[in-house]
């Protein structure tokens, strides 16, 4: 079980498995860009587990893209990398590119 967790040495890494599954649910063309709760939902691994390997977990997080803007409710969206490259507008890399707020994944949120 995962216990929530606010600091970085105290966060457990995903394995490659469950790396593997979050990575598949970002390709899927159904959605522009997922929340963590749409992952969670689908992988069934837990928000905050999620949230704490975006945040701490540098091979994980490198692969992984939060896109520049965000739900109509507020939500962080995320996407892979590769798929942001080939699939975002030229208005959305110009948005990201210029950005100077990038957005973030709070832990402990």
């Amino acid at each position: 079980m995962f216990k929530k967790t606010t600091m970085k040495s105290d966060f457990t890494k995903l394995n490659l498995e469950q790396q593997e599954k979050i990575i598949d649910v970002l390709k899927q063309k159904k959605y522009k860009g997922r929340t963590l709760n749409g992952i969670s939902s689908e992988t069934k691994i837990a928000a905050d587990l999620i949230k704490a390997n975006i945040k701490w977990n540098n091979d994980f997080a490198r692969k992984l893209k939060i896109l520049p803007n965000r739900t109509d409710s507020g939500k962080v969206l995320i996407t892979t990398k590769e798929r942001f490259v080939n699939d975002a507008s030229l208005k959305e890399k110009f948005t990201d590119f210029f950005a100077t707020k990038r957005q973030e994944i709070e832990v402990g949120e």
